[in-house]
């Protein structure tokens, strides 16, 4: 087997395994389930940063590279600082495991600006890697650009459903706030 074929499905699933924990982030039932998720996640992001460097170190500086580099460095700038500090945020509720997720906790998780790095990041490197192992069976070049059309449309509707998700989360965590009468 091909070692650059291992090393892009490896880094295919790592990251696809983090966007299916940044998916889940806003369910958690309890902040010490919530700070495992956010572990996880932080590992998974953190390996596939690497490997992304590792890519571009090791010479692989295309365009494909390039399209999966720049949701990498949102990623890298915009999602680990937010999950650093649901990290902390979480800890405060170590003392009560079973206490449920507080709804702000939630909302901040919920946050778009979380997941969708994460998951576009996921999306373009299945698609990069597609594209380096001969594309899509039974796709020409034409077809490329309705697959683009297609993966566009996805990731407009994944980060209206995260700002929908997390607007409600926030509404709901102002409103328990809110004197009543």
């Amino acid at each position: 087997m091909d070692i650059a074929l291992v090393c892009w499905l490896a880094l295919t699933g790592g990251w696809l395994a983090a966007a299916v924990i940044a998916e889940s982030l806003p369910s958690a039932g309890s902040p010490a389930t919530l700070r495992r998720r956010v572990g996880w996640l932080t590992a998974f992001v953190l390996a596939g940063l690497g490997g992304i460097a590792g890519l571009i170190g090791g010479g692989a500086a295309s365009a494909q590279v390039l399209l999966v580099a720049v949701p990498a460095a949102a990623v890298a700038v915009v999602t680990l600082p937010r999950l650093r500090r649901l990290y902390g945020g979480s800890a405060a509720f170590v003392t009560a495991p079973a206490a449920p997720s507080p709804p702000g906790l939630l909302a901040r998780a919920a946050h778009p600006l979380v997941a969708l790095p994460v998951q576009v990041t996921a999306l373009a490197l299945v698609a990069v890697a597609a594209r380096y192992f001969g594309g899509v069976p039974g796709l020409g070049a034409v077809a490329d650009g309705l697959v683009l059309t297609v993966a566009v449309i996805l990731l407009v509707a994944i980060g209206v459903r995260h700002a929908l998700r997390h607007s409600a989360l926030a509404e709901h965590a102002l409103v328990g706030r809110l004197p009543r009468g």
